[in-house]
């Protein structure tokens, strides 16, 4: 998802529940349950307006960068 500079918290929900699901596919090619876990938890905050879009999106993305490099 490219922004452009201070647009960052522009992230729509539907934005933001695209890219965490595009980040479990990814997730689900290895055998990672914690991670699928994580992303659920995201995803229900996100719902529940317990966090931004662009927090989800971030929290998201982290998850993705620190997998094992193994399972990318």
């Amino acid at each position: 998802m490219e922004r452009t500079p201070g647009s960052e918290n522009k992230t729509t929900l539907s934005e933001a529940l695209a890219r965490i699901a595009v980040v479990e596919q990814q997730i689900r090619m290895g055998p990672v349950d914690s991670e699928v876990d994580a992303l659920n938890d995201i995803r229900n905050e996100l719902r529940s307006g317990d966090i931004e879009p662009h927090e989800a999106v971030a929290r998201a993305e982290t998850i993705e960068r620190e997998r094992s490099s193994h399972y990318r």
